[in-house]
Formats: structure tokens, sequence, C-alpha cells
């Protein structure tokens, strides 16, 4: 189920701001994709990619084990691709957490030892590699309408089955504009 893929805490109402893809973007990297980013560092990761490396084969390649199950390792975007990051909410953190409002991410060695461990947050998710917006280039593709903003709750949208996020989130937005008109 999703709940073993991405692990949350009931409840939890730290809000999330995430940008779907228009059909304005026709292929490649962002085509249907649902991304975080950060404001501050223009740095974001594809939420609804899953690669083909779960968790305890990451753990593996840095001189771990974990004996959980299998949780997925996303593909956050073509910039450093072989870089590991962890998203996750501001209750956790590690020598290199960078905070983004309600959302942290770190990218160190200890942040998979404290997962190997049990220590985890009770969001997050793991992403090979990460997208970077250079100073402009984010508020040109808006203009371009290449991206439709929403705010949900980082644990729904954590929650939500990657093959069913982008339909999910476009289905949000579409209630958002509705609601402005009734």
């Amino acid at each position: 189920t999703r709940q073993e893929v991405r692990r949350t805490t009931t409840g939890l109402e730290l809000t999330m701001s995430v940008w779907v893809s228009t059909p304005n973007i026709a292929s490649g990297q962002f085509h249907n994709s649902v991304i975080w980013r950060s404001d501050c560092t223009a740095q974001g990761f594809i939420l609804n990619r899953p690669t083909e490396l779960d968790f305890a084969q990451l753990a593996q390649q840095v001189g771990e084990s974990v004996t959980a199950g299998a949780h997925s390792v996303f593909c956050g975007g073509p910039v450093n691709p072989h870089s590991i990051y962890c998203l996750h909410n501001t209750e956790w953190s590690s020598t290199s957490t960078a905070v983004h409002l309600d959302i942290a991410v770190s990218s160190d060695a200890q942040m998979i030892q404290r997962t190997c461990g049990g220590d985890v947050p009770s969001v997050y998710q793991y992403f090979r590699g990460s997208s970077q917006w250079q100073p402009g280039q984010f508020e040109f593709e808006q203009h371009q309408k290449w991206w439709l903003n929403i705010d949900h709750p980082v644990a729904r949208v954590m929650c939500i089955e990657p093959n069913s996020m982008y339909n999910w989130c476009l289905d949000q937005y579409a209630q958002h504009m509705y609601a402005q008109y009734i």
C-alpha cells in the first residue's frame, strides 16, 4: 500500500506547496509531473517518479543494512543524478538539513544511517538527483503556463500513489478553482 512506501503520521497538518505540470510541457522530464520546489534555493524534486532502486538497495550502496520493507527511491530530477536527498518534515534533522518553511531537505550519510536504525521523520521520501532552476527561469515557466500551484497538507500529498498523484493534484486544483466561482 502507499503507506508502506511513504511513511506518514495521521493528523499532521503541515502544508506543502506543489507544482503540477500543464499540458504545455508536452514531453521530457517534467511531463505529467508533480514537483516540490524551494522558493529559497530554487531546488526541487519530482514527487511522482519512482526509480527501480529501493531504500534497502540504497542503504547497501553506502554500507548500511535495513530490514524494513522495500520503500521506493524517487527520481528527483536531472541535476546531480547520483546524489541522494531526503525530503521530510522539520521534526527531524541531520548535519546537512536545510529548512524551507514546513519542509526540510537533508543530504548526507547520517540521514541514511538514522533511517536504517529506525529513527525516521513522520513524513519523508528519498530521492536520487534533484531539479534546479536558474534565477528567473521558473517565473518564466509560470508565465508560459507550464505549472499550476496547489497547497495541501504534507501528509496527504506524500501519501498519494505516484501513478495517481498527477491526476489527483489536477483534481484538487480544479476543485479549488471551481469553489472560487460558486
